[in-house]
Order: structure tokens, then sequence, then C-alpha cells
């Protein structure tokens, strides 16, 4: 036998076969749609099993997974009813973090124990709560935010600012004017609470603000001009 017919025989017996395997359809194992219906059971049975802890006789158990559905990305798969029923929990903390998971949902059934939380909570805990029950229409939490202002860091004075802004009321704003010189308050923080004092053309305002022109430093004295001149237009 010839070498040119060996080699035709070889690609016969062993690449023919290769090429009809790759016409083959894959296993379903294999396929993309297999894997993320895989996935999705897996999502699903962790749910359910964070679930069913809810109502676990351990409260340990129980803050787990409460605090496994806080952190989860889609709120719309949270279990409500569940959360609500640990509203009266015998463990505080439980409860307060059940409260936290309904505000953030915009659920008012737990605005009691975010009140509570004002009261005994530890940490940034009450600054939650109170910017929740401001979120749900809770005068109370606007009041405590007034009070948090000048006690935060940074980046939380500039999230409690945003919300005083977006209250665009000069009856809800003009409390915080009693607290732009404070001390403790972070520059670029006064700067945009100044700005949206000018927002809301308060004119009681204005002798607050020519009392602060004279303690501040430039870039605060410079949004206060700018905010000043907005009066007289």
């Amino acid at each position: 036998m010839s070498v040119r017919i060996l080699l035709g025989f070889l690609c016969v017996c062993l690449i023919l076969p290769l090429l009809a395997f790759g016409q083959e359809p894959l296993p379903t194992e294999w396929t993309p749609e297999f894997y993320q219906a895989q996935e999705k059971k897996e999502d699903e049975d962790e749910r359910g099993y964070y679930q069913k802890l809810l109502s676990d006789p351990d409260p340990q158990a129980r803050l787990g997974a409460v605090m496994w559905f806080k952190n989860i990305p889609d709120l719309a798969l949270i279990p409500v009813w569940e959360i609500k029923k640990l509203l009266n929990d015998d463990q505080e903390g439980l409860r307060f973090q059940a409260a936290l998971l309904l505000g953030h949902l915009k659920d008012p059934a737990g605005k009691g124990v975010l009140k509570e939380i004002l009261r005994k909570g530890k940490d940034e805990m009450p600054l939650e709560a109170a910017m929740l029950l401001w979120e749900l229409g809770d005068q109370l939490g606007w009041k405590v935010l007034i009070d948090f202002l000048p006690r935060v860091e940074p980046g939380i004075q500039s999230k409690i600012v945003h919300l005083i802004w977006d209250a665009d009321s000069p009856e809800l704003i003009s409390p915080f004017t009693k607290i732009i010189s404070n001390s403790t308050l972070d520059i670029e923080t006064k700067k945009k609470l100044i700005m949206g004092l000018g927002i809301i053309r308060d004119k009681t305002v204005i002798p607050v603000l020519i009392d602060a022109l004279q303690k501040e430093s430039m870039d605060v004295q410079m949004a206060i001009i700018n905010v000043l001149g907005t009066f007289g237009e």
C-alpha cells in the first residue's frame, strides 16, 4: 500500500468521525442554558433556606437571615410578611434590623421600631433610622438629622445635605441655619448647606448668613456672597 493511500485511509478512519462529532448537538448539561438554570435553582434554594431561618428558634439564626436579605440586590425577593413578624421579636437587635430593612423597602410598618432605635440604637443605627423616618414622611426623623449633622463624618454630612436639598421647604430647611457656623461641619458640607438656603429664597436666613460671613473661611465666604446675591434678583 502506497503512502498516499495509507494517509487517505487514516483520514477516513480518524478525522471524519471527529468532524461528525462536531456537528452533533452538545449534551444538555453542557449548554449555557443548563448552567443558567442550575444557578437560578441554587439561588432559589439559598433564598428558601434563609427564609426558613427567619422563623428559626435561634435568635442568631433569625438575625443572620435578616442581614442576608438586607444585602441581596433584588429587594422584590424579600419576604416582607415574614420580616414584619420580627418587629415584635423579643430580641432588640433583631427588631431593629427588621425595621431598618422594612424602611429601605419604603414600608411604614416599622416606623414605631425605627423611633425606638433613635432612643436605644448604637453606632450609626440611629442615623440610619432617622434618614428612613424622614423618607417615610415622619418629621421626627428630620429633627434628629439636624442634631446629627455636626456630629457625623463628612461623607454622612453630605448625604444629609442632599436630603435637605430634596426637601425644598423653608420650614424644614431654615432650622439648619443654626448650625452653619458649627466648627465640626466639613467645609464642603457648609458650602452645600448654604447653597441649599439660597435655593429656598427664605429671607429670614439673611442675618444668619451675614453673621457667618464674618467668621468663615474664604471658600465659605464666597458661597455666602453668591447666595446673598440671589436674594437681590
